[in-house]
C-alpha cells in the first residue's frame, strides 16, 4: 500500500474513532441517574406562597404574581391549597396578586380554580377569558386590615370594539347572584347565612359600580366592579379597586 492509500485509511480511523467517541458520550449523559440537572426546580410539598421572582418558573407562568402551590390540579389536592392561601393573613405588598399552579409549574385553569374554590363565574364570560389569566387580589387597608378581590382577564381580541360594553350587559345581570357565587373568595372566613347570601343587593354608579353588603353581626361591606383594558375587577372596597386598576394602568 503506497503512502497516500495509508493517509487515507488513517483519516478514515481517525474519524469513525471519534464518532464513536461522541456517541458513547451522549449515550452516557442521556443514562437516568439520581441527580437532577442544573435546571431542574422543586417546590414546597405544603401550599405556600412563593414570589414569582424567588423561584426559577416556567413560562405559563407570569411576572409580579405570587404563586400557590398545588401538589397537582386534583380537584382535593387544589381545594387544600386554596384554603390554606385563603387563610393567609401576613403579605408582603399593599396590593397582592396571587396565582394557583402545580408543583409541575402548570398554571391551574379559571374553571379548575373556581370549582375547587368554589365560585361561579357566570356561564357567559366563557367565550371571552383567557382561562389562564386570572388573579386573585389581596389588599392591605388603610384601617390595618385586608380587602380581597379578584381579577379575570380576556383573550387578545384582533378586533371587538362592542367587548367592554358586551361584558357590562352580562355583568349587571349577574349582579343579583354575584355576592353568592363569589363570596368565598371575596369574604373568606365569614360564614354568611343562606338569607345573607340571597340578600337583594342595589348596584349603584360611582367611580366604579358598587353595592353596600350586609355581613354578618350587623357589619357593613361592599361588592364592588369595573372593566378596565382587558380585565374585570371585583373587590370588597373602593380602596382596593383603586391600587388594582392604577396598577393595571400603570403596566398599560
Amino acid at each position: 500500500m503506497d503512502k497516500k492509500n495509508l493517509i487515507i485509511a488513517f483519516s478514515v480511523i481517525l474519524v469513525i474513532t471519534a464518532i464513536l467517541l461522541v456517541w458513547f458520550f451522549m449515550k452516557k449523559n442521556d443514562a437516568p441517574n439520581g441527580n437532577k440537572s442544573p435546571t431542574d426546580t422543586s417546590f414546597p410539598v405544603n401550599p405556600s406562597i412563593l414570589n414569582k421572582n424567588g423561584v426559577a418558573t416556567g413560562q405559563k407562568l407570569r411576572n409580579n404574581t405570587s404563586y400557590v402551590f398545588s401538589d397537582s390540579s386534583e380537584q382535593e389536592s387544589l381545594r387544600n391549597a386554596i384554603e390554606s392561601s385563603l387563610q393567609q393573613t401576613n403579605f408582603p405588598k399593599d396590593i397582592n396578586w396571587i396565582g394557583y399552579a402545580t408543583k409541575n409549574n402548570e398554571q391551574v385553569s379559571l374553571t379548575d380554580f373556581s370549582s375547587a374554590a368554589e365560585i361561579k363565574i357566570d356561564s357567559r364570560f366563557g367565550k371571552f377569558l383567557d382561562e389562564y389569566n386570572y388573579d386573585r387580589i389581596v389588599c392591605k387597608n388603610s384601617a390595618s386590615g385586608l380587602d380581597y378581590g379578584l381579577v379575570i382577564n380576556n383573550k387578545l381580541f384582533d378586533n371587538y370594539p362592542s367587548l367592554q360594553q358586551e361584558e357590562l350587559v352580562i355583568l349587571k345581570s349577574w349582579e343579583p347572584t354575584m355576592l353568592k357565587d363569589l363570596h368565598k373568595l371575596l369574604y373568606p372566613g365569614t360564614e354568611f347565612t343562606e338569607q345573607e347570601l340571597s340578600q337583594s343587593l342595589v348596584f349603584k354608579n360611582g367611580k366604579y359600580r358598587y353595592t353596600e353588603v350586609a355581613l354578618p353581626e350587623n357589619k357593613k361591606g361592599s361588592l364592588n366592579y369595573h372593566v378596565l383594558v382587558d380585565s374585570i375587577f371585583f373587590a370588597t372596597s373602593l380602596e382596593c379597586m383603586d391600587q388594582a386598576s392604577q396598577a393595571i394602568e400603570s403596566i398599560e
